[in-house]
């Protein structure tokens, strides 16, 4: 199979689910009302409630959802093959992923901007609420622990990346001032930005920063330690500033740098042409889980994700400048990561060469311990492949494609914090607690350098933990999925559209849960897992039960 084809079938459907499909579900189900007021402009505050311009936003929030989950699980999902991968990945994004995340930030946005978990309990109660923050609470406490993690050992390997990095943010303060302050037209604030991306990569590139060493060599525990500790500090800041000042600009500026890496990828492909390497299935691979239900586990934020709901309903709901910008935001917004990830998977079978591919997808732990370098070397060959003849090295694409990377985990780094103040200080709300931003920051970040700076069994300690977030994610997308289905029921709209991908989700979830807790954890005697896998999954039926209570009251 020539990787042409993945690409144009992938993208062509694409374009067409946002014309047909998403406008069906704009007109039809959700009903946008452009001169409904939104919660950006009821509650303005200048810090979290902002009204954006829907370009800015649209960057902000892309940024936002897309994270290195989506390149990460289909870089491990093709040791199936790539067909199942491609299936999942490109109809699970169009019927399951995209609505999930247009759905909810509509209601959000309907709802003072209010998150998925406190709105649950309008429809199944506060006992059904507090459940729902509590899985809340902790998937977002394991993404800022892992993203920190990741990002600190990439600095190390990859120096250059650091400065660019940090340049990045003080790049996008002077954007945020142009834009908010000085008052100058989105235009030319948007062309002052893109050329500061531009010589923030060439000044990574020429002077890369290594304050606690550089080279593979150089990932010591105690490195890694250092930058953690900054890195920690940075999410602290950045989530107590307004948005406006830095997160949002930022996440626009590095919309550009995101956007232009997947068009010349995609370019390097239809360039190129190569050959997929990967077999089309391929069910017998050693210690691989059983393909359903954890090909859709694996792949996770790639077709959809309980995150996306946080990010929706927690930031983007509070921005969303017109209620009709939902339609870009949301489905869009999971088209544009579904582009992501068809990319992945293309890279990781089409952009190494057979042997790479062979020596990785050899085992599934192989699969599991090189899929970030797996990505890495096949985008990097279809980047080369349109910059080489410009002159520029292997080398150089190289450092930008980890430069990607890192922009992806930078974003969710920072919106995972700011979203679990929210969701604790919500928490908090239902027992009668105030909580200040500052306290609300600080509790996640100081547990998340906990589970980050301790070690269980030789590495950090969140680790023992991240095995649980593929369940997690799935359940929190298929909760989601079903206070959106309760909506729409109680407003007498058509509600299978949601229901049915959310029956789909609960089922593959629930199984997928029970089968890592009686068959993978209690045989291998890994308790610690097994129960804090138990208290999510038994929080998440509790749920459940009292959404189909709720269901079965509407229908009565």
């Amino acid at each position: 199979m020539n990787s042409i084809i993945l690409a144009l079938v992938g993208l062509i459907l694409y374009l067409l689910a946002y014309k047909f499909y998403a406008t069906f579900i704009s007109k039809r189900i959700l009903r946008l009302d452009p001169d409904r007021e939104t919660a950006s402009h009821e509650l303005r505050d200048g810090t979290d409630y902002v009204p954006t311009n829907k370009y800015v936003l649209f960057g902000h929030h892309y940024a936002s959802i897309a994270g290195v989950a989506p390149i990460i699980g289909p870089a491990v999902a093709v040791i199936w093959g790539w067909l199942p991968a491609l299936l999942w990945i490109v109809f699970g994004t169009i019927f399951i992923g995209a609505v999930h995340d247009f759905t909810v930030l509509t209601l959000s946005t309907r709802n003072q901007g209010k998150s998925i978990g406190t709105l649950s309990e309008k429809f199944m109660g506060s006992s059904a609420r507090t459940a729902f923050l509590l899985v809340i609470v902790f998937l977002l406490i394991l993404l800022i622990s892992v993203f920190a993690l990741v990002i600190a050992k990439l600095f190390i390997q990859i120096p250059e990346s650091a400065t660019a990095a940090w340049t990045l943010m003080g790049m996008a303060i002077i954007v945020g001032v142009l834009i908010y302050k000085v008052k100058l037209s989105l235009k030319y604030a948007t062309i002052i930005g893109v050329l500061l991306v531009i010589f923030t990569i060439w000044f990574g590139s020429t002077y890369p920063w290594a304050p606690f060493g550089s080279g593979e060599g150089a990932v010591t525990t105690t490195h890694v330690n250092s930058w953690l500790v900054l890195l920690f500090a940075y999410a602290f800041i950045s989530s107590v500033l307004p948005v406006w000042f830095l997160l949002q600009p930022r996440d626009y500026l590095n919309t550009f740098k995101l956007f232009a890496f997947l068009i010349v990828g995609y370019i390097g492909i239809f360039t190129l042409g190569r050959t997929i390497i990967a077999p089309t299935l391929h069910l017998t691979a050693t210690g691989a889980p059983p393909i359903w239900p954890f090909l859709m586990v694996t792949i996770s934020c790639g077709a959809i994700s309980g995150f996306h709901s946080l990010v929706g309903s927690g930031t983007t709901s509070k921005q969303l400048n017109n209620e009709k910008d939902a339609k870009l935001e949301g489905y869009g917004g999971m088209l544009a990561e579904g582009t992501l990830s068809l990319f992945a998977i293309i890279a990781a079978t089409a952009g190494v060469s057979l042997a790479l591919y062979s020596k990785n997808y050899a085992t599934w732990s192989s699969a599991g311990t090189a899929k970030l370098a797996t990505f890495i070397t096949g985008a990097t060959t279809f980047s080369h492949g349109v910059l080489g003849p410009l002159g520029v090295s292997s080398a150089f694409c190289e450092t930008w494609v980890a430069l990607v990377v890192i922009a992806f985990a930078m974003t969710s780094l920072d919106t995972a914090t700011r979203l679990t103040r929210f969701a604790l200080t919500e928490f908090a709300g239902n027992y009668g607690v105030k909580l200040n931003k500052y306290v609300a920051t600080a509790i996640p970040v100081l547990i998340a350098a906990a589970l980050t700076l301790t070690t269980y069994g030789g590495e950090a300690t969140v680790m023992a933990l991240w095995p649980a977030f593929g369940v997690t994610n799935q359940l929190l997308a298929a909760l989601a999925l079903l206070t959106v289905t309760i909506w729409l029921m109680k407003i007498k709209r058509p509600s299978l559209y949601t229901g049915i991908p959310m029956i789909f989700m609960l089922i593959t979830t629930v199984v997928a849960a029970i089968y890592s807790i009686g068959w993978v954890y209690l045989p291998t005697g890994n308790y610690k897992l097994m129960i804090v896998t138990s208290i999510i999954f038994m929080l998440a039926l509790y749920v459940c039960y009292k959404g189909f209570k709720a269901i079965r009251a509407v229908k009565n």
